[in-house]
């Protein structure tokens, strides 16, 4: 009787342990899929935006990542891809110090003082700046992503990419919400 009890037991802790072993590893799936979207995202933003001609004549675009909770392989799929006849070079930042060389950054959410600092830089750059950040663009930045099952969403702040001497193409402002709609 003891043995069949114990049998029981272990049976059942296998079986809650196999549950939550799958419903972490169906968590960490989706979490990736949104990374994969998030860097397809951002490449596909890219390829509707001009930068100015000095940024134009270097031979590749530093397409920079701020987020250091992912993996920055997850954004080497990027690394060597063309765009407007330029090489995509990719680079993981470990603080906004480093983004003056960048012409695209993409980065994780930033307090007020983060973000000052980065509008700033970018304007005075022609630095693209993207983020998941849901008040990115009232404050400052340039293009807030949201991809939620399967949908992507984008704000963009027309002023303040006008104001980093870059160009959006209309066809792409066409799908988004601009701080102007507001």
């Amino acid at each position: 009787m003891y043995n069949i009890r114990l049998a029981s037991l272990i049976s059942t802790l296998l079986m809650t342990f196999l549950n939550v072993s799958a419903s972490v590893a169906k968590e960490i799936s989706t979490v990736e899929t949104n990374i994969k979207k998030q860097v397809d995202s951002v490449y596909n933003i890219s390829k509707f935006v001009t930068w100015p001609h000095y940024v134009m004549n270097q031979n590749n675009l530093l397409f920079c990542f701020h987020d250091e909770k992912i993996n920055e392989n997850a954004y080497q799929t990027l690394n060597g891809k063309s765009l407007h006849q330029r090489k995509i070079r990719v680079v993981h930042l470990r603080s906004l110090e480093e983004v003056e060389n960048c012409q695209l950054v993409f980065t994780r959410p930033l307090d007020e003082k983060n973000l000052k600092a980065l509008t700033k830089v970018s304007q005075e750059n022609a630095i693209l700046t993207i983020s998941a950040q849901k008040d990115f663009t009232e404050n400052g930045g340039m293009i807030y992503l949201n991809i939620k099952k399967n949908k992507m969403t984008l704000k963009i702040n027309q002023s303040q990419i006008e104001a980093s001497d870059l160009f959006v193409r209309s066809s792409l402002l066409n799908v988004s919400h601009t701080e102007d709609d507001e």
